[in-house]
């Protein structure tokens, strides 16, 4: 018999049992480690149920002097969790006057798993609809409601419990995660539920509780206590040394989807390797070739105080001013002063462009292909309606193209630039770049008013598109032109005439020509107010006489805005 309070097939672990059966059986072979994420799970989740029980007007002890990763922010998550709870409980009162709310309620579905229980955080039992919430403190792993395993376990332990009770027809599951911002609800049928216990989970569950069926690694992997050393996972990770650590551009699209698809698993099993290695050789475990060395280390003060009297005696100061973070800045002057005097100096950059599986929730990009996709082969879908963004016509010339590799100029942070040459001719996209700038003008009011009494016109402030003749004189590539420099720190996308990645450096220099996908947005910083322009991606359409631009590109692009491109 397993000991006391815990299931060897437990619900939290099932999403890995049901993936690799055998995996139960090996991971009772290990000790039961703990963990300080664990524990402060363990602190969060009690937390939780006082503050979610005296919401509730029930008794409840407050055990916050015994919980030792209790802190602010563990405070927060707790009200907001038990505020959520009170929003279901009065969404179950629509059909049932009297709901039943049951918090850390232990449940037992083992009429599908063998001696299968659990505690459910919260259960909320009305007619009409059972639901239950899980409460996840977790950072680490996004957790989602839709077909979790665990929720649906704690659901059938729920349904043994009150199915006979209540006119129950459908469960609700949700995962309340908000240190991930995620609160994640999935909706299934009583009868489905049903179905899926007795024909995935039981079978599954017996195999499992019997030691049998096939290894399988996956994601689920990532708490297996027998990772380190499993061979299954072992060899499903070596099957990638048959690409011979092949470039990219030498693989098939195939080939590289399925990288794709392992990468991050293959990664995490090496660490797992090392880090097992290492644990065995502290313990005392020799490995052929290798040797435990002492790492590097930092200085450190052995007594903060005697250090801070000593230099102060000696007529220095200790310490160094360092400008407060946006959180802690919101923290030391309240949301709502924080709003008032900051709002307009406040940015939020574009992220890094991030390739993930097809389910993760954001949104895609718009990336080069389709940023010059014709009209009519965009579906509704891939339009984007953003006023401040603004596709250059084919006849845009680029100098000064550092769009391989970013560049600090003045010292400033390193960032991907061009300067963008548009014929005076080209009106559509001189008048696309105006009205760009006015939306971006109208969208940025309240920044460019910072604590000033009003906002500038926008005939004073710094504007993006320049007169070529007027500024560049001299330089013939500039006549009857005007020209917009835009800048981003992350590195543009860019695409041939076809809409084909263009992987030859050589192919893009200054002076060829083509579109250019950029983006207005208004500044304030350090005194200088005005409009900016963000590079997003570039389409070459032709080649063109090569420009003498290969000197400092900081005659163009150094000014007293150097601090109005994104950081």
């Amino acid at each position: 018999m397993p000991p006391k309070g815990h299931a060897i097939l437990s619900a939290s672990s099932s999403d890995r049992w049901l993936h690799c059966p055998p995996s139960a059986r090996l991971c009772e072979t290990y000790e039961d480690k703990g963990s300080d994420y664990a524990a402060e799970g363990t602190d969060a989740h009690e937390l939780c149920e006082y503050k979610l029980k005296r919401a509730l007007g029930m008794d409840a002890s407050d055990p916050t002097e015994n919980l030792t990763w209790h802190n602010e922010e563990m405070e927060d998550c707790a009200n907001g969790y038990a505020a959520y709870i009170l929003e279901m409980v009065e969404a179950a009162k629509e059909s049932c006057a009297d709901p039943k709310v049951l918090i850390e309620q232990r449940v037992d579905f083992s009429r599908w798993v063998e001696q299968g229980f659990g505690t459910a955080d919260c259960i909320i039992i009305a007619d009409g609809t059972l639901r239950i919430c899980d409460y996840k403190h977790g950072l680490g792993v996004l957790v989602d409601a839709t077909d979790n395993p665990q929720m649906k376990c704690y659901a059938l332990g729920a349904l043994e419990l009150f199915d006979d009770i209540y006119d129950i027809d459908n469960v609700s599951m949700t995962i309340y995660q908000p240190r991930r911002q995620n609160i994640s609800t999935f909706e299934i049928s009583k009868d489905a539920l049903y179905r899926w216990a007795d024909e995935v989970l039981k079978p599954t569950a017996d195999l499992a509780f019997a030691g049998d069926g096939n290894f399988l690694c996956g994601e689920w992997c990532g708490f297996c206590k027998a990772k380190h050393e499993c061979r299954a996972r072992a060899e499903a990770n070596l099957t990638l040394v048959q690409y011979d650590f092949k470039l990219p551009p030498l693989l098939e699209d195939s080939e590289i989807e399925y990288i794709l698809s392992r990468a991050d698993e293959l990664v995490a099993w090496a660490s797992d390797i090392k880090e097992y290695a290492l644990q065995q050789a502290i313990s005392g475990k020799e490995w052929a070739g290798w040797k435990l060395v002492e790492g590097r280390s930092n200085r450190k003060y052995s007594n903060e105080e005697a250090v801070i009297q000593v230099v102060t005696d000696a007529g220095f100061d200790p310490y160094e001013k360092k400008l407060l973070g946006i959180t802690a800045m919101q923290k030391r002057l309240g949301k709502s002063r924080f709003d008032e005097l900051l709002t307009a100096y406040i940015e939020k950059p574009q992220g890094k462009p991030t390739l993930v599986p097809e389910s993760d929730k954001r949104p895609a990009m718009n990336n080069a292909k389709t940023d010059f996709m014709e009209e009519n082969q965009m579906n509704k879908n891939v339009k984007i309606n953003n006023p401040m963004k603004v596709i250059t016509g084919p006849d845009t010339r680029w100098s000064y193209a550092n769009v391989w590799e970013p560049k600090s100029i003045n010292g400033g942070t390193p960032k991907y630039s061009v300067s963008l040459i548009i014929p005076k001719s080209d009106t559509k996209t001189i008048a696309k770049i105006e009205a760009a700038i006015e939306a971006a003008y109208k969208e940025g009011e309240a920044k460019l008013k910072g604590n000033g009494k009003s906002v500038p016109a926008l005939s004073v402030i710094k504007t993006p598109l320049r007169d070529g003749d007027m500024e560049r004189p001299d330089d013939p590539a500039y006549a009857n032109s005007y020209f917009v420099n835009a800048n981003a720190t992350s590195a543009p996308g860019i695409v041939d005439a076809d809409r084909n990645p263009i992987l030859t450096r050589s192919e893009v220099y200054s002076g060829v020509y083509g579109r250019a996908s950029i983006s207005f947005y208004a500044f304030n910083s350090s005194g200088n107010k005005g409009i900016a322009c963000g590079l997003n991606n570039l389409q070459k359409i032709r080649d063109g006489e090569p420009l003498g631009g290969k000197a400092s590109a900081e005659s163009d692009f150094a000014s007293d805005e150097d601090d109005d491109f994104l950081d």
